[in-house]
């Protein structure tokens, strides 16, 4: 069954990125950067502040939830709490905006710029109610609950957006649709856990909420720094039009954020289920097996993305976006890093290595921030989107290094020989086929056929060399089996636990 949960979250997020692929070239080809980057700007500067609608207690309920504490009392105390985080928010978030505004007069270029804004703020509110529901369903690793609302409402949203677009609609109703979109997801969630009782404040069980909360204080605040500072930062550096050419790119290329961000919700109660019975040795099997996974899977389609870069960009979205090609490739390269870094920053907040993990994010967010600057301000490198996608993959690697190292008194992951292979053929076949690309692009037929070999080579190297076995292929084969698949989403869906 496990294995269904892994490949639904996989499977659910790539049909999640490839809807919202194709919302955005419709809307970056039609609207133009300018549009994508007033939208992209709001829910990012919103987001900054993100933190405040939990302050780590989403976390708290997940992990209080696995380890066994009454749902019923859990679901009561943490509606309540968050509540008040979430009024906290809207102050807060409100309060720097009208500051900005009226006190420094920074300019947010216009109206259109602003509403994105207020309704991100309004985003933020209904999707604090979501996660009452998603992280319930992630403590209780109900992946299909989670992923099949979200697969429905997104396709509803897609066509949705692609409509508001043709018909001559661009900045204000995307941005009200965004509304709808989260108000439709909310229902739906609700929906899902209509039957489940919820129980009265618990003042006991607030003090443990706060106790794992406290500490986790920081990784919040770091982590919303980490994920919008970019792009606020390129829009007051550069412009709102920057911002659309690195939020494209940041479209194709992230699809594997996605992928990541569910993979962390699954894997946190299942490890710390693991570290609360000490099976250590079946943590470390997930985790080896999550990687080689990733090698094999997922490595190879980001170092096509790489190498046909120009191509995707000039296909999907036109010429006008040729500065989103370098920024795609890197900005891919990035968050498959960031994938990897996923079980260790898991490991260490399961483990309750709490402060251990709030240091190592502000070191690497102080890293971040430095990069940021450096790479992007027009005083000094003045790369543009290109700097900015540069100091994410710095940020990452470094992320990467910071919390396997912090890991090792908790469980020991030693790479193994396997994934140094798989590493060493891919990286000459990336090497190989970039040479080939640099000298046929332009013409579509020779690309395609270079792109065929690619991954006809890389994966028969692979296969014939042994570094890829049967149980690999075995194991996709039972992963994707459609009856299993089917009765899983059945029989959780189904349930009204």
């Amino acid at each position: 069954m496990l294995k269904q949960k892994f490949v639904l979250s996989y499977a659910s997020q790539l049909i999640i990125q490839f809807l919202s692929i194709v919302a955005s070239i419709v809307i970056a080809r039609v609207a133009g950067p300018n549009v994508m980057g007033k939208i992209t700007f709001g829910l990012s500067y919103v987001n900054m502040f993100g933190f405040l609608t939990q302050l780590g207690l989403g976390a708290a309920h997940i992990k209080l939830v696995s380890e066994g504490q009454p749902l019923d009392k859990c679901l009561g105390t943490y509606i309540r709490l968050i509540t008040y985080t979430t009024s906290l928010f809207v102050i807060v978030t409100l309060s720097f905006f009208l500051i900005q505004k009226y006190g420094f007069k920074v300019d947010f270029e216009g109206f259109q710029t602003e509403y994105c804004i207020y309704t991100s703020i309004l985003v933020a509110v209904i999707t604090s109610a979501i996660a009452v529901t998603q992280t319930t369903f992630a403590a209780n690793i109900q992946q299909a609950k989670q992923d099949i609302p979200n697969i429905a409402v997104n396709i509803i949203s897609t066509v949705a957006k692609i409509t508001i677009v043709l018909l001559g609609f661009r900045v204000l109703m995307l941005a009200s649709w965004n509304v709808v979109h989260t108000v439709m997801l909310l229902g739906v969630s609700v929906f899902l856990l209509r039957k489940q009782v919820i129980g009265e404040y618990d003042k006991e069980l607030a003090k443990k909420y706060f106790a794992i909360s406290a500490p986790l204080l920081l990784v919040g605040i770091s982590n919303s720094l980490i994920m919008n500072l970019d792009k606020v930062l390129l829009k007051f550096f550069v412009s709102a039009t920057e911002v659309g050419y690195y939020g494209a790119s940041f479209r194709i290329g992230g699809f594997i954020q996605l992928i990541a961000v569910n993979i962390g919700a699954l894997f946190f109660p299942l490890f710390s289920s693991y570290i609360a019975n000490s099976e250590l040795a079946e943590l470390k099997a997930k985790v080896n097996q999550y990687h080689r996974i990733s090698l094999i899977f997922v490595l190879p389609f980001v170092l096509f993305i790489m190498i046909f870069s120009s191509t995707i960009v000039r296909l999907l979205l036109g010429k006008m976006y040729e500065p989103s090609i370098i920024p795609m490739a890197i900005i891919t390269l990035a968050l498959y890093v960031f994938t990897n870094s996923i079980p260790y920053g898991n490991i260490l907040i399961a483990a309750g290595r709490y402060k251990r993990a709030a240091i190592n994010q502000v070191y690497i967010f102080i890293v971040y921030l430095i990069m940021l600057v450096t790479l992007t301000h027009p005083a000094l490198l003045n790369l543009k989107s290109v700097g900015t996608a540069l100091a994410l993959l710095a940020m990452y690697c470094v992320s990467y290094w910071v919390n396997r190292f912090s890991t090792k008194d908790v469980v020991k992951i030693k790479i193994n020989t396997d994934e140094l292979k798989i590493v060493m053929v891919a990286l000459i076949a990336f090497t190989a086929f970039g040479i080939i690309y640099q000298h046929i692009m332009g013409n579509l037929i020779f690309e395609a056929l270079i792109g065929v070999a690619f991954f006809v080579t890389l994966y028969g190297t692979l296969l014939i060399t042994g570094i890829v076995s049967k149980n690999d292929v075995r194991f996709l084969k039972q992963a994707l089996n459609p009856q299993q698949m089917r009765d899983y989403i059945k029989t959780e869906l189904s349930s009204t636990e």
